[in-house]
Formats: structure tokens, sequence, C-alpha cells
């Protein structure tokens, strides 16, 4: 007679499965040492005003055009993946709901591939790719990806210029313009924001092409056609705007494979 194997050899058994053993090769996600961030502004559906920024139709049909806006990007990072090797999901959530503000006043990252540059984007004028930057950290795996809009309370932390005529602390959302419904009267609009604002995305979710590499490139899009989509100008616009250019954004994780 055979003796039956116990609940705790399964249990093992099945634990060092989880842990890696049944695997050939190194875990799934991304083993990554390098990344470079890039943000990149759509602006197919807009029109051009003569006098600066653009003009675009809503999904719901009202006509909007935008003079001035500003977006401050504060950090973007790979996010550690939950089980081998040490990883730090736990501390990295726990960092975004104490610090959500002084992260973009260089406070300390939650991971080596953290890139803290808070900058505000001039979206009357962005097109196409800008790189947001490049950091090299110590290999380690990746399964997420999170980008985040936080005010800082540092006005000299924040690179680049500032918009004229705004406070910048902890500003994230500058909008001016104005609106008008099909055949109405045009009707101004100046919404300020000192929301936060993040998103996170699993790998998978996010990934073009394969894992074979080390160097990854990530790219956070912004479809200026698109962000005053479902707006209601009488009741809070920047939460929406807010909500499009950022919890909506299409994000990209192209992994450069190795020669």
């Amino acid at each position: 007679m055979k003796p039956r194997l116990g609940r705790a050899p399964l249990f093992l058994a099945s634990l060092t499965c989880v842990l890696g053993a049944c695997m050939a090769g190194r875990a799934p996600g991304l083993w990554a040492s390098s990344v470079t961030y890039a943000l990149h502004f759509d602006r197919a559906g807009v029109s051009d005003l003569p006098d600066g920024g653009f003009s675009t139709t809503t999904a719901e049909g009202l006509e909007v055009r935008l003079h001035r806006g500003y977006l401050l990007q504060s950090s973007l990072t790979l996010v550690d993946c939950l089980g081998v090797g040490g990883d730090a999901w736990d501390d990295y959530m726990a960092s975004l709901l104490t610090v959500p503000l002084a992260r973009a006043g260089h406070t300390g990252s939650a991971d080596p591939s953290e890139l803290i540059r808070p900058r505000f984007l001039d979206l009357a004028t962005a097109d196409g790719d800008l790189e947001f930057g490049t950091v090299t950290m110590p290999e380690a795996r990746y399964c997420r990806v999170h980008h985040l809009v936080a005010g800082s309370y540092d006005e000299a932390a924040i690179e680049g210029p500032l918009p004229e005529g705004v406070d910048p602390i902890l500003t994230t959302l500058v909008l001016e313009g104005e609106w008008r419904s099909a055949g109405g009267d045009w009707a101004a609009f100046d919404a300020r924001s000192t929301l936060s604002s993040g998103a996170l995305h699993d790998l998978p979710d996010v990934l073009e092409g394969g894992l074979d590499g080390s160097h990854a490139t990530v790219t956070v899009s912004r479809d200026l056609a698109r962000m005053f989509d479902g707006v209601d100008f009488d009741a809070e616009p920047e939460r929406t705007v807010l909500r499009n250019l950022v919890v909506d954004a299409p994000v990209a994780v192209r992994v450069d494979p190795e020669e």
C-alpha cells in the first residue's frame, strides 16, 4: 500500500512552484536595469487657433477653445512585482497614500526606477513626443507602471518655465478658454486644480512586443481632442479633464531587445 501524500507536502510543493522552482529560467515580468520615460501629445483631432491654443469638439457636441492650459507631470515609475525578489509593493502603495503631494517636491523615491521631475506641460502648444528622462537602476523584476500628477510645495523643485500669473504651489492643472453648445453663445472658463491624480497599469495590458531586453521605454499618451469629453463646465470641469489626461491616458511599454 502506497503512503498517502499529506496536506503539508502538497502545500510545500505548491509554494515552491509559486516561488519559482517550477519555472524555467527567471520569473516572468520585465527584468529591467534602465528605463526611458516619454510623453506623447496627439493633436490630430484639434484645430490650431490664430492666437495660440486650439479648438475641438467634445464627444457630446460641445465646442471648446483652449487658450491656455498646463498640466504638472510630477513622476513616472516602474513598480516592482508582488512576490519574488524582495518586491516592495506594500511599501510603494503606502508611500503613495502618505506623500502624494510632497513627491513632486523631490522626496525619496519608492523605487530606484522612479523619476521625480515635476514640470508644467503646456497643453495649448504640446505636439508629438517629449522625453521625460532616463533612469539607470539595479536590475529588478517589474510588473506594473505608474504615472502621477501631483502638486509641489516647493516652487524651486519645479523644472522649466512656470505659467505666467499662476501660483505654482500645489497647482496641478490650469485651463483657460471658452466653450459653447452647438449654435449657442460662447462662455469663458477659467479652471484651476490642486488635485492629485495617478494611474497604475499592469504590464501585460500595456506591453508592446516581447520582454527580451533590459531597457524599457514607457510612453504616456494624451489625446488633446478628447481631453474635454464628458466635461460639465458648470460643475468642476477640471476633475473630468484630469481623469481624461491621467487616469484614461493610454500607456505603452516597449522593451528594447538584447543585441
